[in-house]
């Protein structure tokens, strides 16, 4: 299979989360194309070393920079309770899926290399990796201001939404 067929098939199996069965009916319906699910799977797992080598560089990016920030949420991977990390700055991102909300998740990800200010909420997970400060996420902060101000405070919430924005 070519490019373009490549391409397209990795768009709509996960930018679209089309089922194999669901996208085997959908190429045949479209472009008269059969084929298999187990040959989708090997489509798609034939554009994995590629995808592997753009995540080395981009992990190589976030660990070179010397703010990091982070966070985590749950997702259902049948029936357990996953989490899905993100490691981000400025225009670069790396997500693991994990079954632990735990520090091995983020030691995993940063081996020995230890930025100098590290961005999180407040989850004892994510604290402790910096090597000269941690910033607490204003967008977690703003989030938990305006829990405080749907809840009644009218005094000291609305002023500090006010100084965060």
């Amino acid at each position: 299979f070519g490019p373009n067929l490549r391409a397209f098939v990795l768009y709509l199996r996960f930018g679209q989360a089309i089922p194999f069965e669901r996208l085997a009916r959908l190429l045949r319906d479209l472009f008269g194309l059969e084929i298999s699910e187990g040959a989708l799977a090997n489509l798609l797992q034939d554009s994995a070393p590629a995808f592997a080598a753009q995540t080395g560089l981009i992990k190589q990016r976030l660990l070179a920079s010397t703010v990091l920030a982070s966070d985590e949420t749950s997702m259902r991977v049948g029936k357990r309770t996953f989490w899905t990390w993100v490691f981000h700055h400025a225009d670069s991102a790396c997500f693991l899926i994990r079954p632990s909300r735990g520090k091995a998740v983020v030691r995993e990800f940063l081996g020995e290399v230890r930025p100098a200010v590290w961005i999180s909420d407040r989850l004892g997970a994510q604290r402790g990796w910096a090597s000269r400060e941690h910033q607490v996420c204003l967008a977690h902060l703003l989030r938990d201001i305006q829990y405080a101000i749907d809840a009644g405070d009218a005094g000291f919430a609305p002023g500090m939404k006010h100084l965060l924005q």
